[in-house]
């Protein structure tokens, strides 16, 4: 399955260098909402909406930290196993938060024996303390951008800490149809203050000052643009969102209902959770939000049981934004509580919450 702002959520960035993430708070986009859905969806990318949640894409961002050695040369690395989700109020950029985690396993420096003696207790200690993690409490504006004001966590430390950031692209249309922006920004962090001290020798070898620069991009899908074909087996998403044109969303909820009960004898049928998102997402693209809810609500029905926490997470939390732009604030505030029940380490659980709570 794709990155994208729902199940199978990608994880975020670099150790120390999760500060700049919450940068992209301020930055965020809102998501597509349009005319009510034809049987062949426009082509024309789906118009700005405030107050939704952006995912960060991996693939193209990076936070790089760097820190000098013996007092000469500086050491540059990462942490390329991490998570982030951003809410972004395009009404006002400071209602805007960020929750990123990020994996101390995986830190890259370049050099095999230096990133194993940085996984162990001597510094980060991946397995006592397997994440870092920032949530912000505030965006602020200052005079150059924004500032985003929070807490950092690494070990067992967590202390509050301030980022300024530049939003570098503003919300567009990327090359492939979807809502994105960009930002960037540098800090520093002391590693004496997380006790990410090392060995005697180390400790003074090594500096303090850790450099964190860092680039992201934040992007919602664009529903209309991703298809159907990812598999051999024909899309319950597709056939749900045809036959709602047709027949209306209740009788086509009921077939696909009877679809899945008949399901080992009809195997051409792909159920896969990403479908039924991809159908939810078309329909709150084009202004039938309650709609794409009550498709959610029905896949979250039959495989709640067999699907993995984070996953589940991610289901109640874009129904739960379907349900905010349907104007049903109760029901939305409802389905996070569940999401936040099932998986509160989430980053889009928790970004999420600052729209609904």
């Amino acid at each position: 399955m794709p990155n994208y702002s729902g199940p199978m959520t990608r994880r975020i960035g670099p150790g120390l260098l999760l500060i700049a993430a919450f940068a992209i708070a301020a930055a965020g986009s809102s998501a597509a909402n349009g005319p009510k859905a034809a049987k062949a969806a426009a082509p024309a990318p789906p118009p700005v909406q405030r107050g939704l949640v952006y995912v960060v894409d991996n693939a193209h961002s990076f936070m790089e930290f760097s820190v000098r050695l013996l007092g000469f040369n500086r050491v540059r690395g990462a942490f390329p196993d991490y998570e982030a989700h951003i809410y972004y109020d395009s009404s006002s950029v400071t209602r805007s938060a960020v929750s990123m985690r990020i994996a101390v396993a995986g830190v890259s420096t370049h050099e095999p024996e230096r990133d194993h003696h940085l996984e162990s207790a001597d510094f980060f200690d991946a397995a006592k303390f397997p994440y870092m993690r920032f949530d912000s409490r505030q965006i602020v504006a200052d005079g150059s951008g924004f500032v985003a004001v929070g807490d950092l966590t690494i070990r067992d430390v967590t202390r509050p800490i301030a980022v300024p950031f530049a939003i570098t692209s503003p919300l567009g249309v990327d090359p492939f149809g979807n809502p994105r922006f960009s930002v960037a920004g540098r800090v520093t962090l002391s590693r004496n203050d997380y006790g990410v001290l090392g060995p005697a020798f180390w400790n003074k070898s090594i500096g303090d000052s850790v450099e964190i620069e860092f680039e992201f991009g934040a992007r919602r899908w664009n529903y209309d643009d991703l298809g159907w074909n990812n598999s051999p087996r024909k899309s319950i998403g597709e056939f749900i969102l045809n036959a709602a044109d047709s027949v209306g969303m209740d009788r086509a909820l009921q077939a696909s209902r009877d679809r899945w009960a008949r399901r080992q004898a009809g195997p051409e049928w792909n159920f896969g959770l990403f479908e039924y998102m991809k159908c939810a997402g078309r329909l709150g693209q084009h202004g039938r939000p309650g709609e794409g809810a009550e498709v959610l609500k029905q896949v979250i029905e039959l495989r709640a049981d067999s699907t993995a926490a984070p996953d589940l997470a991610a289901l109640l939390c874009q129904r739960a934004e379907l349900l905010t732009l349907a104007g049903q604030g109760r029901a939305a505030h409802d389905e996070l509580a569940r999401a936040m029940a099932v998986d509160s380490a989430s980053t889009y659980v928790r970004a999420l919450r600052h729209a609904i709570d």
